[in-house]
């Protein structure tokens, strides 16, 4: 075993603890998910990109821990410097395909809240496609010679044909732009639409937030982009920021998730501080009628040509806007006519936003007298 340096031990420390705050963050996903009853092919995905994570580090940590990785290659022995490079390889291989994983996991949480309009499904299946990049980036590392020994074996790369590395550099330059791209798309196009929506400044401030900390990601695939020359050579613990950029993936696409979890939560944990049990009076009875009644003639008033949202458009967006009254979630002028026909719609759809209603309960003292009387 490999004796740990300052860089390597700090690299190791570093993924690890992104790795606990992932998993953390992924199970009250799956938790806030279960609660809703809408588990979807996007939290699939996304439990996939952690795994392939996992797999990376774990990886990772075996070819610092026991094969010196990191520590200047040109120090250890043959055997241990074949096997560290057969390590970095395949990590490189779960590390590609688990930041593209946790994109296309984010993708189709966004497809059935943002699909109303013609525009957004074009932009967000664009960037579904664009995932082929990362698919190809691994095709093109495990190809670069005609024997694949040669990738980490520097005996073998000798008596074998390998591709010149300048264009792996070149094609991870275009790799890391398109992710970029995709990572800023993804904060910026669904952060406007949101603010556009007729809501309460606070909510508009907190989805806001939230969708745009896949920035963080953005700057992480930037960072590799910057150290790609040291990545490739394979002796550089630099490699770290290939690992940072599946997690912060993985966590910023999965915080948005949480937030009707967290808000149904946190106003159980105050309700529970005022409840009570009440016994309604004939008076009461007769607003909650009245009550009933005009919700009644609203529903009548809705468009008779409203667009019903499918199950899993509704409990998408029953997820990220929690328990917002559904009158408040409507399109603003800069929207699209389809937008408000279906968040409109979603009132009554079976899986839609629960509607939350305050009553008043007053006691009737004079009507208590009467009783007694009789």
């Amino acid at each position: 075993m490999a004796p740990l340096a300052g860089d390597a031990r700090s690299v190791l420390k570093g993924t690890w603890s992104l790795a606990a705050v992932a998993i953390v963050v992924m199970v009250l996903r799956v938790v806030a998910k279960l609660k809703l009853r809408h588990v979807g092919i996007d939290d699939c995905a996304m439990i996939t990109a952690l795994l392939l994570a996992l797999v990376t580090s774990t990886l990772f940590s075996v070819a610092v821990v026991v094969y010196g990785f990191g520590d200047g290659l040109d120090t250890h022995n043959h055997s241990d410097l074949v096997n560290a490079l057969k390590y970095y390889v395949i990590l490189q291989v779960f590390g590609i395909a688990s930041s593209c994983m946790g994109r296309v996991a984010f993708i189709f949480y966004l497809l059935p809240i943002l699909s109303t309009t013609k525009i957004s499904k074009i932009i967000l299946r664009g960037l579904l496609t664009l995932q082929v990049v990362n698919f190809v980036s691994i095709v093109l590392l495990l190809s670069q010679c005609r024997d694949i020994r040669g990738i980490w074996d520097p005996l073998f790369a000798e008596r074998t044909e390998c591709m010149d590395v300048s264009v792996e550099i070149y094609y991870g330059y275009f790799q890391c732009s398109c992710n970029g791209l995709t990572d800023l798309i993804l904060s910026v196009y669904p952060s406007y639409i949101f603010w556009n929506l007729k809501l309460r400044l606070r909510v508009k401030i907190s989805l806001v937030i939230l969708i745009s900390l896949g920035l963080l990601s953005m700057v992480a695939a930037v960072m590799k982009a910057a150290y790609l020359e040291q990545i490739i050579t394979y002796g550089s613990t630099a490699t770290c920021w290939a690992m940072i950029e599946s997690y912060l993936v993985i966590i910023t696409a999965s915080i948005p998730c949480l937030r009707s979890f967290i808000v149904s939560s946190a106003r159980q944990l105050f309700a529970s501080d005022h409840s009570g049990t009440f016994h309604l009076t004939s008076s009461s009875r007769k607003r909650g009628s009245a009550h009933r009644l005009n919700s009644n003639k609203s529903a009548h008033r809705m468009k008779p040509d409203a667009i019903q949202p499918s199950a899993e458009a509704s409990g998408s967006m029953q997820n990220f806007f929690g328990e917002t009254p559904i009158e408040e979630v409507e399109l603003g002028s800069k929207a699209s006519e389809n937008d408000h026909r279906s968040l409109n719609a979603l009132e009554r759809s079976r899986g839609g936003i629960a509607k939350s209603v305050s009553v008043s309960v007053t006691w009737d003292g004079d009507h208590d007298r009467v009783d007694n009387r009789r």
